[in-house]
């Protein structure tokens, strides 16, 4: 008997299958499980939309219901073609987690309000449905400056010493929420209350003051996790080169962008919920594209253009305030301040478009990447061998 034939003889008696069929079970499970995953997201952040729109007539809870939604696209969309490029990723289920527990507990926050102070008696369950969104996105926010930082790009740990620091995130969000759960409602005028127009004599239903007391030492460690973390990045930064660190450039590009936009949150009036909202998009999406390895050697380019249009929209607000300054003394509080500034900046804005855009077209033509071997600076020949126009012209027509 040959050795094929031993092969299937040993695999019909044995029930074995060949490692493709393994393979490609394995594919299809995890296929499932990152379609069960998309249809969670897309349906806990419809049914928190749907819970705002009705009670829409009852108050002003839109600007916080935006969040379920947006969570469910900013961490379910990159989690979702991470998955489905490689099944095991961690950083691809890290984003899933996280926009689970977010829409989660925006689906709670939206049912509470609705059942206490939208339409009150409406649902039941609303003292556990506020319970519940109190505490339970404490971890899908802190899994973002801990683990995530600490194993981006690709899912691993800088070293085996740092799975240390992995554990003290993990142990300090959990203690962290624990501490939350188990504490009194804040009270008072400017409390940080869970919903908007919160009952101001409901109380937590699993307030336990002796245990809080001994977790309050807790807050400590989210901190001193996130230094690690931040740490554990600069590590990875200064051992990286090539593709490695176009991927770190994208994952800090979407996480300074996400502070930027987290901080301006807290400089803004009403809603600032909005800006907290679109915070949640930039550092998934670096992440995402990062894990995915799409166009990393565009990353150069687009910080650089990033910086430029940031430098060119703090020259324009700041020309519009000076304007409005001036022109304000001038004209008084009228509103041909403000017509007046617009024009004036807008006008300062025109004269370097102008300026650009009225030059010639053969300087204006993109530069195309020349062929190995071929000299820098020479236009690449055409198909019939026909050189472009030389320098000499481009220098006349210009």
């Amino acid at each position: 008997m040959t050795m094929g034939g031993m092969r299937q003889y040993l695999a019909r008696g044995l029930d074995l299958q060949p490692a493709s069929a393994v393979a490609r079970r394995s594919r299809q499970r995890a296929g499932g499980q990152v379609a069960v995953l998309a249809a969670v997201l897309a349906a806990g952040a419809v049914a928190g939309v749907a819970l705002a729109v009705a009670g829409r007539g009852s108050g002003g809870m839109w600007p916080y219901a935006v969040q379920g939604p947006v969570a469910a696209v900013a961490f379910g969309v990159p989690a979702v073609l991470v998955l489905r490029r490689e099944a095991r990723s961690v950083i691809g289920w890290l984003l899933g987690l996280v926009g689970l527990l977010l829409v989660t507990a925006q689906f709670a926050t939206d049912w509470a309000w609705l059942a206490l102070v939208g339409r009150p008696g409406s649902l039941p369950g609303g003292p556990t449905a506020l319970w519940v969104a109190s505490w339970l996105w404490l971890p899908g926010y802190f899994l973002l400056p801990t683990l995530l930082l600490l194993l981006a790009p690709e899912g691993r740990l800088p070293g085996a010493r740092w799975r240390t620091v992995a554990w003290l995130g993990i142990v300090a969000i959990v203690l962290a929420a624990a501490l939350v759960a188990v504490s009194p409602y804040p009270r008072g005028p400017h409390a940080q209350v869970t919903i908007p127009g919160q009952p101001a004599g409901l109380a937590n239903p699993l307030a336990w003051s002796a245990l809080s007391g001994v977790l309050r030492w807790s807050v400590v460690l989210v901190p001193v996790a996130i230094a690690l973390s931040l740490a554990g990045l600069v590590v990875r930064w200064r051992r990286s080169g090539g593709l490695e660190r176009q991927q770190l450039k994208a994952v800090v590009a979407g996480a300074v962008v996400t502070v930027i936009l987290v901080g301006a949150a807290f400089g803004v009036p009403q809603p600032w919920y909005l800006l907290v909202a679109a915070a949640l998009v930039p550092y998934p999406a670096g992440l995402g594209v990062a894990a995915l390895r799409y166009h990393q050697w565009d990353v150069d380019l687009v910080l650089r253009r990033s910086l430029v249009y940031a430098v060119l929209t703090a020259c324009i607000a700041g020309a519009y305030v000076l304007a409005i300054v001036t022109l304000g003394g001038l004209l008084g509080r009228t509103t041909g301040a403000p017509l007046a500034a617009t024009a004036v900046v807008a006008l300062g804005a025109a004269v370097p478009a102008v300026a650009v855009g009225g030059r010639p077209a053969a300087v204006r033509r993109p530069v195309r990447p020349c062929r190995r071997g071929q000299p820098a600076g020479r236009p690449r020949a055409g198909r019939r061998g026909r050189a472009g126009p030389g320098r000499a012209a481009v220098r006349a027509s210009a």
